[in-house]
């Protein structure tokens, strides 16, 4: 009988952070991931993307790219214990927001279920495209009921077969790196 201990979420958490601190080739692998998505989102005309932190993907490009092919770019907000999704028109239009992150400014909220994909952050993921985030739930309470494209982007090494799915736990439809 072989045994495994499953590291706790919080643990897990703790090296998912400290591997994506020490990506030594964060811009080439940024301009890799780029490169692919900018492919996948042809097929979309409304886009919910984020803000990214700095050691995450990059957005920046991904979200300048969507306003520069005149697709809808929307962006999410942190409301109570939910995030919602508003129309961005300028990539510079944000305030810092809850967490510390930045936020659109615009009110022009959409329906989750009107927007055609939605790039979605993650700390890890596992070989089946399941996620773990920062622990709040906010995009697993968001994606539950969501019938569009789910599109996670994440560093090769933030893979791990330490992911437990839970019951709450939203499948990605695909997770793209470098």
């Amino acid at each position: 009988m072989i045994w495994r201990v499953v590291l706790d979420k919080t643990t897990l958490r703790k090296i998912l952070k400290e591997r994506r601190k020490n990506n030594k080739n964060k811009a080439l692998f940024d301009e890799r991931i780029f490169n692919k998505i900018k492919l996948l989102l042809n097929d979309f005309n409304n886009i919910g993307s984020y803000y990214s932190l700095d050691d995450e993907v990059s957005t920046y490009d991904i979200n300048k790219c969507i306003l520069d092919n005149n697709k809808n770019l929307y962006l999410p907000k942190v409301n109570g214990d939910y995030i919602d999704f508003y129309n961005v028109k300028n990539i510079d239009d944000v305030s810092i927001g809850s967490y510390n992150i930045n936020e659109p400014n615009g009110n022009n909220k959409i329906d989750i279920n009107d927007l055609d994909c939605i790039i979605v952050p993650m700390l890890g993921f596992n070989k089946d495209n399941y996620r773990i985030g920062f622990g709040k739930g906010y995009y697993d309470r968001a994606l539950r009921n969501y019938k569009g494209y789910k599109l996670g982007i994440a560093y090769s090494f933030q893979e791990s077969d330490e992911i437990v799915v839970e019951e709450y736990d939203v499948v990605l439809d695909e997770i793209v790196n470098e």
